[in-house]
């Protein structure tokens, strides 16, 4: 019998893994489609989102916080988006 208290998320999984990784702060465009890995962030509360207007703003953002804090940070496009990539950029000074 399927029980909802153990069922993991696929969102939780990327946050756990971001978590490991020691990211500290994500920088993307909200969408329908990374909604689970947002939720994942708010319920753990390890990661904290930052919403860009676009996605060569959140790039930037997390260059410029990676660069200042010498801290991994990430940015994820919208994959609705008709140029964005399906992989995060990963920045670490």
């Amino acid at each position: 019998m399927h029980n909802p208290q153990h069922t993991v998320t696929a969102g939780a999984v990327v946050a756990a893994f971001l978590e490991q990784c020691g990211v500290k702060a994500a920088f993307g465009v909200i969408s329908i489609h990374n909604m689970p890995i947002l939720d994942a962030f708010a319920q753990r509360g390890a990661i904290r989102f930052i919403s860009a207007r676009g996605e060569a703003g959140a790039g930037n953002m997390a260059d410029a916080y990676a660069r200042s804090t010498a801290a991994w940070a990430c940015a994820s496009p919208a994959p609705a988006r008709p140029r964005a990539t399906s992989r995060a950029a990963w920045w670490r000074r």
